[in-house]
């Protein structure tokens, strides 16, 4: 087989998923998988039984959306579906859900005080059921920094041991009928008991906190969504241990909403309130400075009735003057308007709108003090590095610039309509000139009083509607349905959590053996290999518990010698021609077993009556003078060398079959590489090859040294032993490139040492449990990397603790 074939097949390999293989890998370790299962039950078991039911109470609230205001582009710009800037509903749900609004909630219905009952394993809220109570001032609460926690234990039917801590001090009370005075700190409060409530037997712990604590809880828990597209109706919902607190907490946020919407909406009015009567005050004082001239001014003509002289012309004059009248009217409310607008204190203020009868101008103020509104209301939940306050107070910048260029325009339109109407009135005067000079100074008189005189009227007027329009105000928001609970609880979710309890039990054990397998370097069997390298595997051999290095033995049908008996006759059927004979036995590195598997390979070939011969070309570190109780020192290294001539003296007997013989591997010689490179090596095996049927040849790892490569030459098989859960997958990569690079030839894999009673390996294969286990140390000397090889890795197999665990491969 070449390089591209090889790499070609390992290629398809690899790529290659055997799902059923990767499932019997988790199904064998099954004991694992119920016991993970189990425990994570029961810890879903645990925390459920340390958990409170929680409910969801709702609420339905409809939004008024108030119209009476608004201008005709804003309702154009509502009924495009744009937001509208009266009254925008996700401002109002941020209003509502402010932590001002919250935090007056907590103070009304004393949320900072947490009363808890410990019963069993769970904390039960005691909210307006409890038999302790606890007096706090509110401005002391405020100013909390750590919290109080008060733990009260039943110490008889009637008193309760006390124990305070605030701030690391600790004081130990006793709670009677009597209240309880407390002082710890820098703060004190008492404690009461509350007699309408039968004292239970189970401890009770009371929290105090800083009441901002609690409205910033309150302002992320409490959820607000409109109930449709375009709807004004808000779902207010609350998730809650207790039913009654969740139904207070909504019916007050709703309220104080209200009583801030309201507060905000007459704002406005105050402001109009307060210019008219300022006005009315000062018109006042002109009016009665204007009827006090009159009344001088008849005084001293002693005049008692006007004269009818001139009536054509004064009638027509009469006309002039009350456009003139109105006219100066309007003026003076926009010089009032110009004056409020001018004054920088009033940069926020809204504009008091007193009938300026221009249409364009009234529309102007009223967009300026709605978007002041709007501003005010964002304050209440924002500061003003919002980006949203940001772009309010340039659009208000705008209007009000609007508002300036609207004054400048109204009162040039007044004055060009005065000039016209007071030209006309001097034409009218020169036609009257007739008429005395006293009539004429009276009429100015009563004409400046007649003007303050409806000037006052008017203003009156206003402030009698701006009362009742503050009055008749309406909160915007309205309960539609009263707070309760919809459904049973939301929380804990038994079934969902004993779900993820029992996919946590699974993954748990499977992710082990993931990761096991993952980062496992070494294989467990032959399927293991076979996904690793296309160089065929021969056969298994199983792990060998018996502690005896020779197990192949005549009438034995043990599983063991079964399968040398599989390789033996595999083996027989590739040495199919008579010049075939060799066969070299190799590993990668020392421990894998290659001469175990070359001892009784070659006692299994015996037993078919064959003449076969041992070679140990293990020259630099051999085993099989040890394992045969060789008493001879020499071996095939003294034919090498030339110490000895004679190769028929160095061969010996096995001892174990009259068809066995042994070459031993004689003296470990300064120069093994050398030696395995003489000629006379081949002389040997031409000698060998006349006198018998099979010659099992022990050689050196390759994966150390070199030793196994100068003898691929003499071979006609090379068996490459790997030892299940030892051998790393490494070596595989090794076997490969030899074979690649054609260093070995004919090769085939032998599987040492596979467990037969692993779980894995009795699903995939014969399902009976006999073993072998291969634990003879083998290490190398440091004069030339091996070492000497005992066996007692075997006995420390035999007292490892049995137990289901160790199965995990």
């Amino acid at each position: 087989m070449d390089s591209k074939d090889i790499l070609s097949q390992e290629e398809g390999q690899d790529k290659a998923v055997d799902f059923r293989e990767i499932l019997f890998n988790y199904l064998v370790h099954w004991k694992w998988f119920v016991a993970s299962i189990i425990v994570a039950m029961g810890i879903a078991f645990f925390i459920l039984a340390r958990k409170n039911n929680v409910y969801t109470v709702t609420a339905s609230v409809l939004m008024k959306n108030d119209k009476s205001g608004a201008t005709p582009d804003m309702l154009m710009m509502e009924s495009l579906g744009m937001a509208s800037v009266k009254n925008n509903l996700e401002n109002e749900v941020e209003i509502m859900r402010s932590k001002n609004v919250m935090l007056q909630v907590v103070m009304d219905l004393e949320l900072y005080t947490n009363y808890v009952m410990k019963k069993g394993m769970r904390k039960i809220d005691l909210y307006k059921d409890t038999p302790i109570e606890l007096s706090i001032d509110s401005a002391t609460v405020r100013n909390l920094v750590f919290p109080i926690t008060i733990h009260a234990v039943p110490k008889s039917s009637e008193d309760y041991d006390v124990k305070v801590s605030y701030n690391g001090e600790n004081k130990s009370l006793i709670l009677t009928a009597n209240p309880l005075p407390v002082n710890i700190g820098d703060i004190s409060f008492t404690m009461t008991r509350n007699f309408a409530v039968q004292l239970p037997e189970e401890d009770i712990i009371i929290t105090v906190s800083n009441p901002r604590n609690m409205a910033n809880y309150l302002s992320k828990a409490i959820v607000a969504d409109a109930l449709s597209k375009g709807s004004t109706i808000l779902t207010l919902s609350l998730n809650t241990f207790n039913i009654a607190k969740a139904k207070d907490v909504l019916n007050r946020v709703v309220f104080y909403y209200n009583e801030l919407s309201m507060a905000e909406k007459n704002r406005v009015a105050l402001n109009t309130e307060r210019f008219i009567d300022e006005r009315i005050v000062s018109i006042s004082k002109e009016l009665g400075n204007v009827e006090k001239q009159a009344e001088n001014f008849r005084k001293a003509h002693k005049l008692t009735d006007v004269k009818n002289e001139g009536e054509k012309f004064t009638t027509e004059l009469s006309e002039t003057e009350k456009k003139l009248f109105e006219l100066e009217t309007q003026l003076n409310l926009v010089d009032y308007v110009d004056q409020f607008v001018s004054n920088k204190q009033h940069v926020y203020t809204p504009i008091p709108y007193l009938g300026i009868t221009d249409a364009g101008f009234s529309e102007l103020i009223n967009k300026y003090n709605q978007m002041l509104l709007v501003r005010e209301r964002l304050l209440r939940s924002s500061s003003e590095d919002n980006p949203l306050i940001a772009d309010i107070n340039h659009d208000i910048s705008d209007l009000r610039k609007g508002v300036l260029s609207g004054i400048i325009s109204v009162r040039k339109g007044l004055n060009i309509e005065k000039k016209d109407l007071q030209a006309k009135n001097r034409q009218l005067n020169n036609m009257v000139a007739s008429v005395p000079e006293v009539e004429r100074e009276l009429t100015e008189i009563m004409r400046q009083q007649s003007i303050k005189d409806k000037l006052y009227v008017f203003l009156l007027e206003k402030r009698e509607e701006n009362s009742l329009n503050k009055t008749l105000t309406v909160p915007v928001a309205s309960i539609v349905d009263t707070p309760d609970v919809t459904g049973g609880p939301v929380e804990p979710n038994k079934p969902k959590t004993f779900l993820i309890a029992f996919v946590f039990g699974l993954s748990i054990p499977a992710l082990f053996i993931f990761l096991k397998d993952m980062f496992n370097v070494k294989f467990k069997d032959r399927m293991d290999v076979e996904r690793l390298t296309s160089v065929p595997v021969l056969g298994e051999i199983a792990k060998n518990d018996t502690g005896d290095q020779f197990v192949v033995k005549a009438k034995s049908t043990a599983p063991i010698v079964e399968l040398f008996r599989l390789v033996r006759n595999s083996l027989q059927f590739m040495l199919n021609e008579p010049d075939k004979k060799v066969i070299n036995v190799t590993s990668t590195v020392t421990q894998e077993g290659k001469t175990f598997f070359s001892m009784n390979l070659a006692l299994s070939f015996a037993l078919t009556n064959k003449k076969v011969i041992l070679v140990g070309l293990d020259i630099r570190r051999p085993q099989l003078k040890k394992h045969f109780s060789i008493m001879t020192n020499k071996g095939i290294t003294s034919y090498l060398s030339g110490q000895e001539t004679d190769l028929d003296g160095l061969i010996v007997p096995s001892g174990m079959s009259e068809y066995l013989d042994l070459l031993p591997a004689g003296p470990i010689p300064p120069n093994p590489n050398e030696l395995l490179t003489n000629s006379r090596l081949d002389q040997v095996f031409e000698i060998l090859r006349e006198k018998y049927d099979y010659i099992i040849v022990d050689t050196a790892p390759v994966g150390m040294v070199s030793d196994t490569f100068l003898l691929n030459r003499l071979a006609d098989v090379n068996l490459y032993v790997t030892r299940a859960n030892y051998s790393s997958k490494k070596y595989l990569a090794l076997l490969n490139s030899y074979v690649a690079d054609k260093r070995l030839t004919s090769t085939y894999l032998i599987v040492n040492a596979v467990d037969m009673q692993a779980h894995s390996y009795s699903y995939r294969k014969y399902g009976y449990g006999y073993g072998y286990g291969y634990g003879s140390k083998y290490s190398y000397s440091s004069a030339y990397g091996y070492g000497g090889n005992g066996s007692d890795e075997n006995q420390k197999n035999k007292k490892r603790k049995k137990c289901w665990f160790w199965n995990i491969q």
